[in-house]
């Protein structure tokens, strides 16, 4: 799966929180949210057995990883260097 990031603009509202869309093979399936001096990554995941939010109406579910020092580079640097540990562990979802 080919890695890609996409900045989008904040909307009004979340002027200071930036979002990057982390996309594979051109589909979106998590984001990065920068705000000061941390970053957030969240990913679209399929459920599985062992990982479910107990929502019988939906597929997949976010998972969110914990916050950290750094900014939009350094966001962008861990989802690049955790990308095959990540893509093992989880199953990705795609989103339209």
């Amino acid at each position: 799966m080919k890695l890609s990031f996409k900045k989008e603009n904040p909307s009004d509202y979340f002027c200071m929180i930036k979002r990057i869309a982390i996309k594979a093979n051109g589909k979106e399936c998590g984001t990065i949210y920068v705000s000061w001096d941390s970053f957030r990554v969240m990913l679209s995941v399929e459920k599985t057995e062992k990982l479910n939010d107990g929502n019988p109406n939906c597929k997949w579910m976010n998972v969110t990883f914990a916050s950290q020092q750094g900014g939009e580079s350094d966001g962008r640097a861990w989802v690049k260097t955790n990308w095959d540990a990540l893509r093992a562990e989880f199953t990705l979802h795609l989103l339209d």
